[in-house]
């Protein structure tokens, strides 16, 4: 099962970030090759009074609920 962090970033401080364990990228941003943010405070608890980033939302989402591959459609004969 994947777990995520909590942090923030000196830039967007009035939101709060999630990144995999062992890393200190926010999942948001984690696809970039350039203009990755990187988080401070690292925890496993959302930091409070902090807006969560919709971007990291979705995204976790996704990391923590994959769906499966459709199966191709095939034509009966």
């Amino acid at each position: 099962m994947t777990t995520l962090h909590w942090g923030i970033s000196p830039y967007h401080r009035e939101r709060a970030h999630t990144a995999l364990p062992g890393t200190d990228v926010s999942v948001c941003t984690r696809h970039l090759h350039d203009g990755q943010l990187v988080l401070d405070s690292l925890g496993p608890r959302r930091p409070v009074n902090l807006r969560i980033c919709p971007e990291c939302a979705v995204e976790s989402l996704a990391l923590l609920n994959p769906i499966p591959t459709p199966r191709p459609r095939t034509h009966a004969a």
